[in-house]
């Protein structure tokens, strides 16, 4: 006998469209994010993944429908291209006003765990606007688990991260999905998605081509540049 393992959607996405004046960005897109995995929305640039991103958020007005399941979007955890950070102020205290805000305010030792866990511990007094784009990411990383959420949403969160970022990032995804996070993740490294991803949606000129896991998709295609390059080859043939 197998277990009787009902399968838990943590968001729903039916039908979803959006448009910005008379370009069609998103058509008709639906889609389940499934509990405790890590999806990843894979596509080129410009193929709406962003866009999605910010329906699933409301950020932005869509027809459709998308819904959460148990959860708002203050339980998210969130990396946006836009960080929103004070920029004239410290690592430390653009965390401790966003601990206020998310969460209430957090312990200085807390808050030092956390820098910790980002591999920030001894730059808590730079300023954001003295920072690389390396160390900015993981400010916004540390910003999105300030809340210990159940569901993060990262957006891009590989860019301007150096070979070692890139290598630390695909750790803390990792570890933090085995601790039952669910994670929708944005991005166009056909490398590490290969290597984090459980379910994979390929978005391509505003349209989900396929959705499929990983492990199917090795056995199928055997990797993820293979089947990548298929739908996205016979999509330009319609």
């Amino acid at each position: 006998m197998f277990p009787n393992t009902k399968i838990i959607y943590m968001v729903t996405i039916e039908h979803v469209k959006k448009n910005y004046g008379k370009a069609s960005i998103l058509k008709d897109v639906s889609l389940h994010v499934k509990k405790g995995r890590i999806l990843c929305l894979l596509g080129p640039n410009g193929s709406g993944k962003s866009t999605l991103i910010n329906c699933i958020l409301s950020l932005v007005k869509y027809g459709g429908i998308i819904r959460y399941n148990n959860f708002t979007k203050k339980d998210i955890g969130l990396i946006l291209e836009d960080e929103g950070f004070c920029k004239d102020m410290n690592i430390y205290n653009n965390l401790r006003i966003d601990s206020m805000v998310k969460k209430g305010l957090i312990s200085k030792d807390e808050l030092q765990q956390l820098i910790a866990k980002v591999e920030l511990a001894g730059q808590e007094k730079k300023l954001v606007n003295k920072l690389s784009m390396g160390m900015r990411k993981r400010l916004s990383i540390a910003s999105a688990l300030i809340n210990d959420p159940d569901i993060l949403i990262w957006d891009e969160p590989y860019n301007s991260l150096d070979p070692e970022g890139i290598i630390f990032l695909r750790e803390l995804i990792i570890s933090l999905n085995k601790k039952g996070k669910t994670l929708i993740i944005s991005t166009h490294l056909l490398a590490e998605v290969e290597k984090i991803a459980d379910d994979i949606a390929l978005i391509y000129n505003g349209e989900i081509l396929s959705v499929m896991e990983m492990n199917k998709i090795i056995e199928q295609f055997e990797n993820l540049e293979n089947f990548y390059l298929h739908h996205i080859k016979n999509s330009k043939k319609v």
